[in-house]
């Protein structure tokens, strides 16, 4: 059971996406909470799982794009990018390694995604990319990976705490 929650808790944050999240647009920018969701579960799955978690979010955020296929390759790419960095170089379970996780994990995707629609779609994103909105993407991101990671750290530390009273 341990190892489905991370997939059941991306598939609900990409039907979130598709359906609640296009509606509370900031001045035109949504936030990603797929991307915010792998944040969170960053240091506590399973690699496997939480691929293939990436690759749910991918397949449902799909559904709704035009590219399809292409949130996919991206989310599963910047999953793997996290893995390898947070792994080696970023101290796990800490406040700063999910805020910087989100905000570094906004930049990377939105990078990957605008350089693989225009290699493979010639669809062109980069004004997006370069614009101001792009920034406010990374606060909103870096914001609710911070305040929902940090419930769930502290969540999960409350739990170790309390199992190693009794």
């Amino acid at each position: 059971m341990r190892k489905i929650l991370p997939v059941i808790f991306i598939f609900i944050l990409a039907l979130l996406q598709i359906t609640v999240v296009p509606k509370l647009a900031i001045f035109g920018v949504k936030p990603n909470l797929i991307l915010v969701g792998l944040s969170i579960l960053l240091f506590t799955g399973n690699f496997l799982t939480l691929v293939f978690s990436a690759a749910l979010g991918g397949l449902v955020y799909d559904a709704s794009d035009y590219f399809w296929g292409l949130n996919t390759v991206v989310f599963i790419l910047t999953f793997l990018i996290f893995w390898l960095l947070g792994k080696k170089y970023v101290a796990s379970h800490h406040f700063l390694s999910l805020l910087s996780f989100s905000i570094l994990g906004t930049a990377i995707f939105n990078f990957l995604y605008t350089s693989l629609s225009y290699l493979l779609f010639h669809y062109n994103f980069f004004d997006y990319f370069l614009s101001w909105r792009q920034l406010l993407e990374m606060a909103i991101n870096g914001a609710l990976t911070f305040v929902f990671g940090g419930l769930f750290l502290l969540g999960t530390n409350i739990k170790k705490e309390h199992a190693a009273k009794f």
